[in-house]
């Protein structure tokens, strides 16, 4: 059994373009120019924003900022871009604006699934852009990754255990717990 969409006998390719079509016009002709707007602005009252500190390291982090608000952007155009042109290009084809021949419905083919495989990427750089914006990111994520492998290398005993909480600490099951 092979599931495959069924469109209206007496016109299935209209069909299958306008489907096509509508998939490039709302997931990335409309979406994109209101992210790229959005961040825009975002970056820009960013750089706009006045506080009474105005130090080198509220500057710097207004600088993270704005590279993490541009790579957002560049990582959706990127990732969506290629599989949207490719599907484009194949709705060009089957309203035969673009010659299709053999080779050419080969490489869209193969193209269709790879920049398919690229756009489901953007789920998994979306949340390490996000997590950059957090200024503490990498320390709890250092954190994490020692208190998840600390029980079984031993670096367990090198945490000064005076740096935690009570609930950090006893969150963590170790066969030798340090002496205090």
């Amino acid at each position: 059994m092979l599931c495959r969409p069924v469109y209206p006998e007496e016109n299935p390719r209209e069909w299958m373009v306008g489907v096509q079509l509508s998939f490039i016009f709302l997931g990335f002709a409309l979406p994109f120019p209101v992210i790229a707007l959005f961040y825009a602005l975002l970056a820009r009252a960013l750089s706009r924003s006045s506080t009474s500190e105005s130090s080198a390291a509220i500057e710097q982090e207004r600088r993270v900022s704005r590279r993490v608000i541009l790579a957002y952007i560049v990582v959706f155009l990127g990732c969506w871009g290629p599989y949207h042109a490719v599907l484009l290009a194949d709705a060009l084809s089957q309203l035969g604006l673009v010659p299709l021949t053999c080779g050419l419905e080969n490489v869209l083919y193969v193209a269709l699934h790879l920049t398919q495989c690229l756009s489901l990427l953007h789920c998994c750089f979306n949340p390490i852009l996000y997590n950059f914006i957090n200024r503490n990111y990498r320390y709890d994520l250092m954190k994490a990754f020692i208190f998840k492998y600390s029980t079984r290398t031993g670096l367990a005993r090198l945490i000064d255990a005076s740096n935690m909480s009570e609930t950090e600490y006893s969150a963590v099951a170790v066969e030798n717990p340090p002496q205090i």
